[in-house]
This record gives C-alpha cells, structure tokens and sequence, in this order.
C-alpha cells in the first residue's frame, strides 16, 4: 500500500510542477484568418490552453486521490492522527484559493502584486497533500495486524 501511495504522490507532484511550468509559458491564443474560418483555423490556437487545462485538472485530481486513499489508509491502521491531519490538508487544497483571495486584501492593503502570487499559494497549498502523502508512507507504521491481540477461546465448564 505504502509503494503505490508514494507512487501515486509523485506522479501528482509532478504533474503539478508540469502545470506550473506550463501555465508560466507564452501561450499564442490569436489567430489570423483569411476569409471564413474553418474548425481546424478555430480550434488549433486553443490546444495550447486546453493542454494546460488537462495537465492541470489531471494532476489536481490525482493530488486528491491520493490524499484520499492515505486517509482511508489512516482509517485502516487506526492512525487517527494522521487522519485528522489529511482530512484538514484536503480541506485547505479544496479551499486554498478561496481562503487566499480572501485574506490577500486584508494582508496587503491591497496590493496588486499580491494577486499576481494568490495562484502560486493555492498551487503550494494543493502540492502539500502529495508531499504529507511521502512523508507518511517513508515514516515507520506499526501494523494493525500486530497490534491486535489474538483473542483466546475460553473453555465451556457445564
């Protein structure tokens, strides 16, 4: 469970930091047309964007998976620590861009810089997920099968 977690971690990492590096590149978006333009002359200057798009959505989700199965690997080895601690990574990757729009007039009396690095905070507050998920599967479990005892069967007196 441990490997395909940690696998599953990376992939999301990466993903991630091929969506930043993607979205970060000058995407030409316009098109000259001579005449009527065809489907082909419309839709080829937007698969640039919708590449980033499907990298994007792709590596969100798999971050969200794999939170989601370490949590129900925490709820399996009775860690409920750990638990606690993803369900409230989940939560602030759900809402990260929300709550950091949110406090970024507050904290810098509206600057417009602060607005240009909002997606970058919300892109870290989503990356943590993946990187607690590492994190997690390196540190040493105790096994729920060892902690168990097994439970002695007592003899019938009649």
């Amino acid at each position: 469970m441990n490997r395909i977690l940690r696998v599953l971690a990376l992939v999301a990492l990466l993903g991630l930091v091929g969506f930043f590096l993607l979205s970060r590149l000058p995407l030409h978006t316009g098109g000259i047309f001579s005449g009527t333009p065809s489907a082909l002359d419309l839709l080829l200057p937007m698969l640039p964007a919708l590449l980033v798009n499907l990298v994007g959505k792709t590596a969100f989700g798999v971050c969200f998976f794999v939170g989601a199965a370490a949590l129900v690997a925490c709820f399996q080895r009775r860690q409920r620590g750990w638990a606690i601690g993803f369900v409230a990574l989940l939560l602030v990757a759900v809402n990260g861009s929300y709550l950091i729009l949110a406090l970024v007039p507050t904290l810098s009396g509206g600057q417009p810089w602060a607005y240009t690095y909002a997606p970058i905070l919300a892109l870290l507050s989503t990356a943590l997920v993946p990187l607690a998920v590492l994190f997690y599967t390196i540190t040493p479990h105790q096994r729920a099968s060892q902690s168990a005892q097994p439970i002695q069967p007592t003899p019938v007196v009649e």
